[in-house]
């Protein structure tokens, strides 16, 4: 399952676009689940993501998500002071996800789909596939405002 999704996502991430090799071995890019195998996420070609090792932990963290138009989320209670963070994260903000080719989860002649069918979901809830309140928790970060987000308690 995994070479199928990375092959459907050309083998680079669908968030930064990473693309390391070994020789002719991809290292860091792993398939993520959409929606989790341990809240009925099926473990199907069009459930997964291809993500860097650094955004699929920070996926499965509920740090990343993808909203509404495919566009990447960062969660309000993210902190990040360092320009990594700034870079690597909150940089992502309201970027497009890098889509499969087109029809790569194709089971016929005709593609079904151009996104997986998880998507969207909430950039903060572990629950992905039932939460009702994704968007409060999601913070729109602009290139031009990159500064440490955080949510007051």
């Amino acid at each position: 399952m995994r070479e199928i999704v990375l092959t459907a996502y050309e083998f680079q991430c669908a968030f930064c676009g990473y693309d390391g090799m070994l020789g002719a071995s991809s290292v860091g890019l792993e398939a993520a689940h959409v929606r989790w195998w341990s809240y009925d996420g099926p473990d199907e070609v069009d459930n997964g993501l291809c993500l860097c090792s650094l955004h699929h932990k920070l996926f499965d963290k509920g740090v990343l998500g993808v909203g509404e138009g495919h566009r990447i989320l960062v969660s309000q209670r993210f902190v990040g002071r360092s320009e990594a963070s700034r870079q690597h994260v909150l940089a992502l903000s309201g970027r497009p996800v890098i889509g499969p080719q087109p029809g790569a989860f194709c089971r016929r002649t005709a593609p079904r789909m151009a996104y997986p069918a998880g998507l969207p979901w909430c950039a903060s809830c572990a629950r992905r596939s039932r939460c009702t309140d994704r968007v409060k928790e999601v913070v729109e970060v602009s290139s031009s405002s990159l500064a440490s987000v955080s949510v007051p308690t």
